[in-house]
């Protein structure tokens, strides 16, 4: 599918849906708001976009295995899925 800064079109459809659903967009952050605003808000609701704009201290942390992106990018099912 069609890609936009490593994102595609259904994760970025997904993710502007999850914001929309769950009112997410008065927890993005104000200037990461302010840096992407209108259609690219989504940005804002992940780290690599995000990031530059954390003021505090921080650790980053990550799962190597991650099973949304397990499931979403390499199409094997989750452990926990009927057999």
């Amino acid at each position: 599918g069609l890609q936009i800064d490593g994102f595609d079109q259904r994760m970025i459809h997904q993710t502007k849906m999850v914001m929309e659903t769950t009112n997410a967009s008065g927890r993005l952050g104000p200037k990461c708001v302010e840096a992407h605003t209108g259609d690219d808000r989504w940005k804002c609701m992940f780290g690599q976009h995000r990031i530059s704009y954390v003021q505090q201290p921080f650790l980053v942390s990550s799962s190597q295995y991650d099973s949304f992106q397990v499931v979403t990018k390499l199409g094997h099912p989750p452990p926990w899925s009927p057999k």
